[in-house]
């Protein structure tokens, strides 16, 4: 196994999900996340091989396309019409975010809560209505059935460090998302503890923007940040998205549409609101 890093990045890159090291690293769900990411970080564009190189490997044409599109995308910031290349950048975005210095604890409970909540958004971080299944072993889990994940209710105790979390999340969607007028409402008992998770995403973002946190893969760009909303862009020509801070009322919360909510306190939530 001395040279597995080498062939996972090859099989993963070439679409090959049947190859027997991914079938052995799916196994073990740090390995297989750390092969992803590694192997968008070392990929180098197939632009700067000769043709002939090309041709040579024999891949089917299919393989050969979509190797082409991954690897050439993994070094470009701009989106791609590839949801693999999505969801691997989704993956090592996660993997950077948990660099913060804030976020460098992992807890087990935790780990499998930001697993289902990435396969409940897959549709929004593939860019596909529908995702295939193949899309959901990306993400580098043992867990079967990932692809049936949607609403997800995380019953916790108090400091479990889901205002972390919760904040990573939505800061990786603000991410990684299609642009959308409003991609998420964050409801809470109170106007200010809504804004209190906003301001948890918003803490990764500045440390993106400004701080020890920049990466050439992502830039950001805040159009509007305040305590009751913020607008993200990715490229200065790219529509923003915005995330508000919404207090559980319904009257003031009549007409939202966002693409996706986050609801916290739910116990104390009115019928009336829903």
């Amino acid at each position: 196994m001395a040279d597995w890093h080498t062939r996972a990045k090859h099989a993963l890159l070439a679409g090959q999900w049947s190859a027997p090291i991914i079938k052995g690293l799916q196994k073990y769900p740090l390995l297989m996340r750390t092969a992803m990411v590694e192997a968008s970080e070392t990929a180098k564009p197939l632009s700067d091989e000769a043709p002939t190189r090309k041709r040579k490997r024999l891949l089917p044409a299919h393989l050969a396309l979509q190797s082409a599109t991954v690897v050439a995308v993994i070094q470009e910031p701009d989106p791609v019409n590839n949801a693999h290349a999505r969801v691997v950048k989704y993956v090592q975005l996660l993997e950077h975010l948990r660099t913060a210095p804030w976020a460098s604890g992992r807890f087990e409970a935790n780990e499998d809560i930001l697993l289902i909540l990435s396969a409940g958004f897959m549709p929004l971080i593939s860019h596909e209505p529908k995702p295939s299944p193949d899309l959901y072993k990306l993400l580098g889990s043992r867990r079967k059935q990932l692809e049936q994940t949607q609403n997800t209710i995380w019953v916790t105790n108090r400091q479990q460090g889901k205002t972390t979390l919760l904040g990573l999340v939505i800061a990786a969607m603000a991410l990684s998302a299609a642009p959308c007028k409003t991609l998420a409402c964050v409801y809470s008992t109170k106007q200010e503890r809504a804004a209190e998770l906003c301001r948890a995403a918003k803490d990764y973002l500045y440390w993106m923007r400004d701080g020890a946190g920049k990466h050439p893969y992502w830039t950001v760009h805040l159009d509007r940040d305040n305590e009751r909303a913020f607008s993200i862009r990715r490229s200065p020509g790219e529509p923003a998205s915005e995330i508000l801070a919404r207090p559980r009322n319904p009257d003031t919360c009549r007409g939202d549409n966002p693409r996706f909510g986050v609801f916290d306190e739910i116990a104390f939530t009115s019928p009336s609101f829903w």
